[in-house]
């Protein structure tokens, strides 16, 4: 057991999606030292799911919370490891994860990771793998969230000193946190090997998330024109998957990925 990092999902009404969730963590070559589920008052049950894994989940808390962003600053509130890692209801790692981070952590000092992860539809097919966004001279590059939300594992002490996900974004306030805190520290661990899964979805569809994504760029010292013409190009591939054959959709992801 890893005695450092702490795992946490937040679910609301995904019973199935939490169970892979958990399923992927139990089968880690090396356990998390804790493993945290925050529900948002779920109407399907999760009792028997909750009781056949009792005595691997830690902390389970089930109560109406202000969304997603809360839920996460919740769990990471409650959490005693020195790493946090937020592993959401029907995202999955990959098994070598917690083992690979385990021995870098004995190897090297870095604050935050980052990796690559595959994306599924909703059919469960791969659509492509998402890779960390770098920039020529290999820094991150802050136009667009750098790196899949769940290859992310960051040191409790920064997530707490920069006061956790800022709630006045709804759906992108992990990628305005990743910003702030790429300008904090570049000590940056990228994993060797693919950190997991993810299926396209849930809040990030919303367009609501160009405004907020271009606040972000604005805030990243993105010029005006810069700014709108990044925020265009999302959106036009925002709304090509409305009017493009489905064969195309792969295209689509890309762009928006880009």
């Amino acid at each position: 057991m890893c005695n450092k990092i702490s795992v946490i999902s937040i679910n609301l009404n995904n019973t199935d999606g939490l169970k892979s969730t958990i399923e992927s963590i139990r089968n880690q070559n090396v356990q998390p030292f804790e493993y945290i589920v925050i529900d948002g008052g779920s109407n399907d049950d999760l009792t028997d799911l909750i009781k056949e894994n009792s005595e691997f989940i830690t902390k389970y808390i089930s109560e109406n919370d202000n969304g997603i962003y809360d839920a996460m600053n919740k769990g990471a509130s409650i959490c005693n490891g020195e790493w946090i890692a937020f592993l959401n209801s029907g995202d999955i790692y990959y098994p070598n994860v917690v083992e690979e981070l385990s021995i870098s952590l004995k190897e090297s000092k870095f604050d935050f990771t980052i990796g690559s992860v595959d994306i599924f539809n909703n059919c469960g097919d791969k659509i492509f793998t998402k890779y960390p966004l770098l920039n020529k001279n290999g820094l991150l590059k802050l136009t667009e969230m750098p790196a899949a939300h769940l290859s992310i594992f960051v040191r409790k002490q920064l997530f707490e000193s920069l006061g956790g996900f800022n709630q006045d974004f709804s759906i992108s306030a992990d990628y305005d946190f990743v910003s702030r805190m790429y300008k904090k520290t570049q000590n940056i661990y990228t994993f060797k090997n693919k950190v997991g899964r993810f299926f396209l979805g849930g809040i990030s569809g919303n367009p609501k998330r160009f405004i907020e994504d271009f606040k972000i760029l604005r805030s990243n010292q993105v010029n005006l024109f810069s700014a709108l013409f990044i925020t265009i190009k999302k959106y036009f591939g925002y709304a090509l998957g409305f009017i493009i054959p489905k064969r195309l959709k792969q295209f689509r992801f890309r762009l928006l990925s880009k």
